[in-house]
């Protein structure tokens, strides 16, 4: 059975997903860790957003505030491309000659065009926070938006039973 050149690639960019440490393998952990993701997707935003840590809510509104640069409370696309451009435009291919031996020997640098193309979709990502459609992202839109990826950040710790500390009876 041949498979449609389309499929093929998005099993394999779905198996790259799963294979979280690149080994080419996927483990136990990675599988659960996947399968937990899709369930909590299913859930509603606003029932995550109450599951998240008082670290993790602050780890995002520290995010929140990389955005808001002028600090009214909402994110505009604007400043959300000013913040992809600050975090992305690191990548481009240098434009003046000081630079080009740097660019020959350092292949993380990206084509303008790539990196402009990771800008607009990064952005694009982040405006669908907007629920109210009003163009801007608050905190509550961005945190509810967040939490999923708050969730599946968490490390997910497996202790084998002999290694696992009992409580004792106090006698």
């Amino acid at each position: 059975m041949k498979i449609h050149p389309d499929q093929e690639y998005r099993r394999v960019v779905h198996f790259k997903v799963m294979d979280r440490n690149s080994t080419g393998t996927i483990d136990w952990w990675e599988f659960v860790n996947y399968e937990a993701v899709k369930v909590l997707g299913r859930r509603d935003k606003r029932s995550l957003s109450k599951l998240l840590s008082k670290r993790e809510i602050e780890q995002a509104r520290d995010m929140f505030h990389s955005y808001d640069r002028d600090e009214d409370g909402y994110i505009t696309q604007y400043e959300a491309m000013k913040a992809y451009e600050r975090w992305f435009g690191q990548l481009k291919i240098p434009n003046d000659s000081s630079d080009a031996a740097a660019w020959n020997s350092n292949s993380s640098y990206l084509q303008n065009q790539e990196v402009n193309g990771h800008i607009d979709m990064h952005m694009k990502i982040l405006m669908d926070a907007d629920t109210d459609k009003n163009k801007l992202i608050s905190w509550q839109e961005y945190l509810q938006d967040q939490a999923l990826y708050l969730l599946a950040a968490r490390p997910n710790y497996y202790i084998p039973p002999n290694l696992q500390k009992t409580k004792k009876k106090l006698k």
